[in-house]
């Protein structure tokens, strides 16, 4: 078992979101999520980019996106090691940029695809839409470890420290709400 299905185990202890929208939570939340991460990027200059503790909190932001992206594979039923796979084609290094952006593009598509499931298929995840989703959460994993590699940062480390977190606030049962700094 590769460290993605692990991580996704552990994730899906502390996931909290009614059943009946789970699709459009996790989609919309890898979306949303994606898009704190643009803005925290857009809005850096370049001297910003260096400094460790803006890193960290991207970081933090690709911690949470990596949270959506493994509770969307856990949702559709997508093994994730097999939606890894898609990493090995990925071997160069991109501006993080452009990491971002497709990180956020990818993640909005997953968005629609979503939207179709309910719109089309009457909420029922097709073997169309579950290989449509497949690509794409290869192509999320992709980007998100091009900006993990691009700030520094192993993406295991990111993950592990990502659990760490979700494991204290549900334990203090802060799971619920909004922020950071709950």
């Amino acid at each position: 078992m590769g460290w993605h299905t692990k991580y996704m185990e552990g994730a899906a202890h502390t996931a909290q979101y009614p059943a009946e929208v789970r699709y459009a939570y996790v989609a919309l939340g890898l979306a949303g999520v994606a898009g704190e991460v643009l803005d925290k990027v857009r809005l850096a200059d370049r001297d910003l980019l260096h400094k460790k503790a803006w890193r960290r909190k991207v970081a933090e932001e690709l911690g949470d996106v990596l949270w959506y992206w493994a509770m969307c594979c856990k949702e559709f039923e997508t093994d994730p090691e097999e939606v890894a796979e898609t990493l090995r084609c990925w071997d160069s290094d991109y501006p993080l940029g452009f990491a971002v952006e497709g990180l956020v593009c990818k993640s909005t598509l997953i968005s629609n695809i979503v939207k179709k499931i309910y719109r089309d298929d009457n909420g029922v995840v097709m073997p169309k839409r579950r290989a449509q989703l497949k690509q794409e959460l290869g192509l999320v994993l992709v980007f998100w470890t091009l900006c993990c590699r691009e700030l520094r940062w192993d993406p295991e480390e990111i993950a592990k420290a990502n659990l760490a977190k979700l494991a204290k606030r549900k334990a203090e049962g802060k799971i619920q709400g909004e922020g950071d700094n709950r």
